[in-house]
């Protein structure tokens, strides 16, 4: 007897597969590109495997990962485009609505779904969609499979499939579930700070000491601003400022460490650099802020709206970077004398309306020309320091 397509397909050889090599495959990428060949070597006639997953992040909504023998493609959504009324029209939402598979033969015969319309023209003949089984129920997780042989899918295929999918389940929730717990840390911690954390670093008072540029931020005037427009101006006007902080940060290779009400701490580590370099990198933020922040007042200028002003300061020496904080609740920060002077600084830079106040420990480290202020008493240091600013810039 002549041998079909499908009797090649042993769910055990599959199993011993994903056991063996998943945890050598780093990437969520990869593994789906291992597991859907996998499944065309072993006999089954699929065509096209598509992987969709729902994230937990603060721009993207979902991953979707789409492999046509041999090719694989990756796709994002984000929450910035609008609503994705294709993910309303398809097979997914219906499986992420209901919980169950969803199977349509595309033989000469139209379908609802516009995505199955176009993968019928073509040339495929039948698809299925399998909700995977994720023990997180919060998200939506699905793959879907298409062949183009002429009869579709047998029974026995669909079955096949469905084991698969059940297979695979596990292996991809645990790269879901890690790459979510990453994004999370990173998004509420800062990414070197989240791959610490996420690495084991979480004992209280574990701290490294290390030299680094501090920089501190903050909003000019933001409290009679908050005590006199509604709630809705005040979230507005300060996530317009801190989009433009954090991102200058980002752009230098800093990590914002801290929001505290209207300011915000970040800190430049002497790891890939010097020193000179960490406190270069405070300066060239301290440029693109105001660069940013000067756009976007011109923005809110031509729309009748108030300025944002803001001041910041610069220091440079040796921090403790760590935990701090109660036995179950804690914070990885940055303390030390460096991290209170330079927030000194900011309050002295809005005494003197001026955009940033540096310190003489980093100025001493800059080879760029900088404005000398002389010596400044600041609150709760018993010496005054020497402070620099920024050459040929309007005060506040």
């Amino acid at each position: 007897m002549n041998k079909t397509h499908h009797d090649n397909y042993d769910i055990r050889e599959l199993a011993l597969c994903l056991a063996e090599t998943t945890p050598e495959t780093g990437e969520l990428r990869a593994l789906f590109e291992h597991f859907s060949s996998k499944l065309h070597s072993l006999g089954l006639p699929v065509d096209r495997v598509s992987l969709g997953l729902e994230l937990l992040h603060p721009k993207l909504t979902g991953l979707q990962f789409i492999w046509n023998s041999p090719n694989l493609s990756t796709q994002l959504s984000d929450h910035v485009a609008e609503p994705n009324t294709d993910f309303a029209l398809s097979p997914a939402w219906r499986v992420s609505e209901t919980g169950l598979p969803f199977r349509r033969r595309l033989i000469d015969q139209k379908s609802e779904f516009p995505l199955l319309e176009l993968l019928r023209e073509k040339g495929a003949t039948d698809y299925y969609i399998v909700p995977l089984p994720f023990l997180d129920k919060c998200r939506t997780a699905f793959i879907s499979f298409t062949t183009h042989r002429k009869i579709g899918f047998l029974e026995e295929d669909i079955s096949n499939l469905h084991l698969s999918a059940i297979l695979l389940s596990p292996w991809i929730e645990r790269h879901v579930l890690r790459r979510m717990s990453m994004d999370i840390l990173e998004t509420y911690v800062g990414r070197r700070t989240g791959a610490r954390v996420y690495g084991g670093t979480i004992r209280r008072g574990s701290a490294e000491i290390v030299e680094a540029a501090i920089f501190f931020a903050d909003l000019t005037g933001f409290t009679r601003c908050s005590n006199h427009n509604d709630l809705e101006t005040v979230l507005s006007d300060l996530n317009q400022w801190l989009e433009r902080i954090v991102d200058a940060v980002s752009n230098n290779g800093g990590e914002v460490l801290k929001f505290v009400g209207d300011g915000v701490l970040a800190m430049f580590p002497v790891e890939c650099t010097n020193l000179a370099g960490a406190c270069q990198a405070g300066i060239d933020t301290c440029l693109e802020a105001m660069a940013a922040v000067s756009d976007l007042n011109s923005q809110r200028n031509k729309a009748g709206v108030r300025q944002l002003n803001f001041a910041m300061g610069l220091d440079a020496g040796v921090i403790a970077y760590g935990n701090v904080g109660g036995i179950e609740r804690l914070d990885f920060t940055a303390i030390g004398r460096t991290v209170n002077r330079a927030s000194r600084l900011v309050d002295l830079a809005k005494r003197l309306r001026i955009p940033v106040a540096i310190s003489h420990t980093c100025a001493n480290e800059l080879s760029c020309e900088l404005a000398y202020l002389g010596p400044h008493a600041l609150r709760g240091f018993d010496e005054a320091i020497e402070v620099y600013s920024l050459r040929n810039i309007d005060k506040l």
